[in-house]
């Protein structure tokens, strides 16, 4: 199966390669400053500006409620990139909502393949790698937030 990738640059500034799907679409992504560069036949989707757009059940989208207002541009622009099975570069500034943009997809994944049964050790399902300790405990913490919503753990 062939790889399927975009890069989202959340600060963009020179719109040439942007990908835009439809006027309504490319007024998002000017709106934010957005570019999508695809790469290998990824789609770019439509955005997911509301929680309600997402696919995340009930339990997460409360869960999302209670702490945010709604998606960052980050997320809407790589919710349905992520959930299309592209793989995604995200280059936004910090506080930009980039690790629930890779987390949630993860785990709503690992969520739809159901749980596995095991006996003895586990291999784990989902692999995240950080390049500092900061970095990986921030990660774990939202993690640790939206996991049970989702039947991850």
């Amino acid at each position: 199966k062939k790889q399927r990738k975009a890069v989202v640059d959340g600060d963009a500034t020179d719109d040439t390669t942007t990908t835009k799907k439809k006027a309504t679409e490319r007024s998002y992504y000017e709106e934010h400053d957005i570019r999508v560069s695809k790469e290998s036949g990824a789609a770019v989707d439509e955005a997911m500006t509301r929680f309600e757009d997402a696919p995340f059940g009930d339990d997460c989208l409360r869960a999302l409620r209670q702490t945010y207002d709604g998606p960052t541009p980050t997320q809407a622009v790589s919710w349905p990139l992520v959930l299309g099975d592209c793989d995604v570069v995200s280059v936004a500034k910090t506080g930009s909502g980039k690790t629930l943009a890779f987390l949630l997809p993860a785990m709503r994944k690992l969520q739809l393949r159901g749980k596995i049964r095991v006996e003895g050790p586990c291999s784990p399902r989902c692999l995240v790698l950080a390049p500092t300790r900061e970095l990986a405990t921030q990660i774990g913490d939202e993690a640790a937030k939206f996991a049970p919503t989702l039947d991850c753990r």
